[in-house]
Parts: structure tokens; sequence; C-alpha cells
């Protein structure tokens, strides 16, 4: 597998509702970005794809045929806001953040998709 086709751009595999803070530009150049004819197909596909109420890893298996099979890999780790993300996050920068990364892989332990989140301590409960 190539690694430039290793890299993810989807959420974790649990039941969250994602909220996005961006503005009116950045939505655009994203959206020029993936929905370019040179980006990858799965990339256009999800773009286009109804992902209301439903799985993001089942949109994964459904337009890339590969079905995510476990977690590989999954750090946690403590980080301070930078400016940029103070501004996303509406917080002060230097606020504490919880960086979660995590590696999901198909069956045979490809690389299917990586999740990358940064959660305001202060607004979130974790029950481990």
């Amino acid at each position: 597998i190539k690694n430039e086709d290793a890299s993810g751009i989807l959420p974790l595999n649990m039941t969250t509702k994602v909220v996005v803070r961006t503005n009116l530009r950045n939505l655009i150049d994203m959206s020029h970005q993936r929905m370019c004819v040179r980006a990858y197909w799965e990339y256009r596909e999800l773009m286009e794809a109804e992902l209301t109420d439903c799985s993001i890893f089942g949109a994964i298996e459904r337009i890339g045929g590969r079905k995510v099979e476990a977690l590989a890999r999954r750090t946690l780790e403590i980080t301070r806001a930078s400016a940029e993300e103070a501004r996303l996050l509406a917080v002060p920068a230097g606020e504490p953040l919880f960086y979660l990364n995590a590696y999901f892989t198909d069956r045979e332990q490809r690389p299917v998709c990586i999740g990358r989140q940064y959660y305001v301590g202060s607004r979130y409960l974790f029950e481990i």
C-alpha cells in the first residue's frame, strides 16, 4: 500500500457527534481540495456522501470497500492550544487540551484511517 493511501481524515470509532467550527473561506478551500479531480476518488465520494446519522466506518466500507477491523494504536497526550487551535476551539491560547491520535486497520492490518482529535478538558468527562 502506498504511504499516501494510509493517510486518514476520519474520526474515531465511537458514538460521537462531530461539530466542526470553521469559516466559509476554509470550508470552500477544503471542498476545492477534496473535490479536485486529482484528489483520491474516495475523498471525493466521502465529500459527497450523506453522513448524517450514520457510521463513518460504514461509509468508508461502502465507498472504499475496506472494513475497519481493529484499532492498531492509540495515544493520548496533554498539549497546549496553539493560537490557531485556541481560536477554533474558543479557548485561550495555551489552554490544556487532550490530543487523541488513533490508527485503524483492516483485517490484513493495512491502514484504513487515522483519527486525530483535540478535546478541551473542561468540556468533557472521560469514563475509564
